[in-house]
Formats: C-alpha cells, sequence, structure tokens
C-alpha cells in the first residue's frame, strides 16, 4: 500500500470508530429527538440513525422505566396457575 492508501484507510478507521461510538451513545440513552447527529456529520451512519429510532422508540414504549425494568417486567417467570 502507498503511504495515501494508509492514510485513506486510518482515517476510514477512525471515522467508522466516532460512528460506532455514536451507535453506543445512542443505545445508552444519550440522544433526544431535539439533538441528533445529521446526516452530514462525522459521526453519522444508517446504523446510528437506526439505534436511535430503536431507543427513542424504547423510551417511548417503556414508560419512564429503565431498561433493566423493562426486562425485569417482561422477562420474569410466569406465575403457575392451579
Amino acid at each position: 500500500m502507498t503511504e495515501t492508501e494508509v492514510k485513506t484507510v486510518v482515517e476510514r478507521m477512525e471515522r467508522f470508530e466516532v460512528q460506532l461510538a455514536g451507535c453506543g451513545v445512542a443505545a445508552l440513552g444519550g440522544v433526544s429527538p431535539y439533538y441528533l447527529a445529521a446526516p452530514d456529520s462525522y459521526g453519522w451512519s444508517p446504523a446510528y440513525a437506526d439505534v436511535v429510532k430503536l431507543r427513542l422508540a424504547f423510551e417511548r414504549l417503556a414508560g419512564g422505566r429503565s431498561p433493566d425494568q423493562v426486562l425485569e417486567d417482561t422477562c420474569k417467570p410466569k406465575e403457575a396457575t392451579t
């Protein structure tokens, strides 16, 4: 690889790292419908947009409960009926 090709690969890797971090932030709830990365920004990716949609949908459906509370409520064993 030429020096230019290596530089291009490194720049792409750095951008992918920022995009992945954005997905993590969105998944953990660090998003607001009023402040999102724009499609033309450095950290935006289609995956980020999908994670934001999922997180905002979760927050709406969870009714203020945390992910752990939702999992606890939905994954606990059903009580046996006699």
